[in-house]
């Protein structure tokens, strides 16, 4: 037995990992191809610190684990280490899921004359997504039901806000070429094309985040020709699987966005714009869902762009894939005001909404027409590893010095020239739309992402700044004057600071002394920001321990009795139900 509290051989938990990782879970695409081999036993460069797998080169030791390895096929060999790989370490009663990138490292060598130099070279950097001890899993379906998410999240990230390597997808699968889904009864052979994805994972009880991931999977690897045809056989198949009435094409939509990450930039954003027109042409969605979807992307980057900007974050603007977004979302969205205006000019609130999305998108790519940027979107970390044809490597200097950069964004397409009569006269009205309070109060709207639990809990938190909202109100002041509309400034100014948002002080949150995401973040944007409430999407995965309907706000406030701060909760009337302390959330909720 592999441990003395589970019910599971050593066959057993052998079976169901080969199981789990048989060819017909696996998509593949673009030229890719896997190769899979098990070996009994194999003896690795193994020290774990703190979470992390060190590379060979920092450690001696070596650990012997029965391997379930998956390796990339390379002309007729296979990559130096398996893409994917699940480890048992009988001794130990654990299992390890790993990955292996193809990266940029830097290596010593030996010049002669006793002189040792660096250099840079390629090699398969091995990670550590996750590992599990199987004292805690007696039955084989809990191991299944924690082993096939892990090999999930090894392939599409461990996170949505992939800051580490490990929370960021494989790139073979942002390239659309590889994907995993643990589906019942799959077939010997792999999933070759986007029909195989949707005939037999949209008849499986796939969780809403797999599905979400599904449909990025087809839209990556879909061609343009054939997004007509992808459209209509995902809406024939979506019937058929679903359970519930709400979880409709368009929320899907959303999560899908919610969720991705757009670096490497690809075809990915037009062939999923594509895919909402196609699903409207052929009357499985309505133009007025097509126009809520466009406007929630808008108000969400919006938002998004007010907390983390492309001149403080994003390594000062190196990772831009948010403003060709912006740019593509703002685009489509114009075509849909200048064909059906009527759908933006009502006094309702569906078409103040609409027009809303219109006024961010426009205020936000006017804003960042002309900014310097990478010649391609990227981070110092997705910059370290190799990617195929026509994707290039950006030179250091570019990610490291703005000064260097030679890009401008949006150059010699300025948003006057995209704005149609109807455009302008929609524009019109939802400037004066602000005169409530409501549409004021957007523009210094912004959401900020916060860990204050534990590194695997990201909460998001809606917070306001009226001095974002008053450089706002300039700003639509000057695009107005380039547009020749009315702006009334002054009244506008005036309104403003009347203005009451209830909510906490940025000012009482704890700072983290580590460099790492918080809502401490948001005083390096503005100081006066006030956390209004702390989203109840993000607070689900709380919901076994806390009673989250009733949770206004969750944050870790200043102490100065502890270093770390204290988490607090808050409900709707902005009482503090009580101190969590120091405590981990894992002990459960305090009594």
């Amino acid at each position: 037995m592999v441990t003395g509290e589970s019910s599971m051989s050593f066959a057993d938990i052998a079976s169901l990992i080969a199981e789990v990782l048989q060819p017909g879970h696996f998509f593949t695409r673009h030229g890719l191809s896997l190769i899979w081999e098990h070996r009994q036993a194999e003896e690795v460069p193994w020290e774990i610190y703190l979470g992390r797998l060190l590379p060979p080169a920092h450690t001696r030791q070596r650990r012997t684990f029965a391997a379930w390895n998956i390796y990339l096929k390379e002309g007729t060999g296979r990559s130096g280490e398996p893409i994917l790989a699940v480890l048992l370490d009988s001794a130990e009663h654990k299992l390890h899921v790993t990955r292996a990138i193809l990266s940029y490292v830097w290596e010593g060598y030996d010049s002669g004359n006793n002189v040792i130099l660096s250099r840079e070279t390629t090699r398969w950097v091995r990670e550590l997504v996750g590992s599990m001890n199987l004292n805690q899993f007696p039955v084989e379906g809990a191991l299944r039901k924690s082993l096939s998410p892990m090999i999930f999240q090894a392939v599409v990230g461990t996170s949505r806000l992939p800051l580490t390597s490990v929370e960021a997808p494989l790139p073979a699968f942002s390239l659309g070429q590889l994907a995993f889904f643990d589906r019942q009864a799959p077939a010997d052979q792999v999933m070759k094309t986007y029909q195989d994805l949707i005939r037999a994972c949209l008849w499986t009880d796939l969780g809403w985040e797999e599905l979400a991931k599904l449909l990025e999977t087809i839209l990556r690897t879909i061609q343009p020709t054939n997004i007509s045809d992808a459209a209509r056989l995902f809406a024939e198949h979506w019937p058929k699987r679903r359970r519930r009435k709400d979880l409709r094409i368009p929320v899907l939509l959303r999560t899908l966005f919610n969720d991705v990450s757009l670096s490497p930039y690809t075809q990915f954003v037009d062939n999923a714009l594509a895919f909402v027109q196609c699903l409207v042409n052929q009357q499985i969605l309505t133009v007025t869902d097509q126009c809520g979807f466009l406007s929630f992307l808008l108000c969400q980057l919006g938002r998004h762009l007010t907390a983390y900007d492309l001149i403080t974050f994003h390594h000062r603007g190196a990772n831009y894939p948010d403003a060709l977004l912006l740019d593509a979302v703002l685009k489509a969205y114009l075509t849909l005001v200048e064909s059906k205006p009527e759908l933006f000019s009502g006094q309702d609130k569906p078409a103040r909404l609409r027009r809303r999305g219109l006024r961010q998108g426009c205020l936000l790519r006017r804003f960042y027409e002309g900014h310097l940027v990478p010649d391609a979107p990227t981070s110092p970390g997705e910059n370290a590893r190799v990617l195929p044809p026509p994707h290039v490597r950006v030179p250091e200097e570019q990610l490291l010095e703005p000064a260097k950069r030679k890009k401008r964004l949006y150059v010699g397409d300025p948003l006057t020239g995209l704005l149609g009569n109807a455009v302008r006269r929609i524009f019109q009205q939802s400037m004066e739309d602000l005169f409530q309070s409501e549409e004021l109060r957007e523009l210094g709207m912004a959401i900020f992402i916060d860990r204050p639990i534990d590194e695997s809990t990201l909460l998001s938190h809606e917070a306001f700044s009226q001095a974002i909202a008053a450089r706002r109100l300039t700003e639509l002041d000057r695009l107005a004057k380039e547009l020749n509309l009315d702006f009334p400034l002054e009244a506008l100014q005036t309104e403003l600071p009347k203005m009451v948002v209830a909510g906490l002080s940025i000012q009482e949150i704890h700072c983290p002394s580590k460099p790492i995401v918080s809502l401490a973040d948001a005083r390096r944007v503005s100081e006066d920001f006030v956390v209004i409430r702390t989203l109840p999407g993000s607070l689900i995965p709380l919901a076994d321990r806390l009673d989250i309907k009733k949770i206004r706000l969750l944050v870790r406030l200043r102490d100065r009795e502890k270093p770390e701060g204290a988490l607090a909760i808050f409900d709707e009337k902005m009482n503090k139900e009580f101190h969590w302390g120091a405590r981990s959330a894992s002990e459960g909720r305090p009594r």
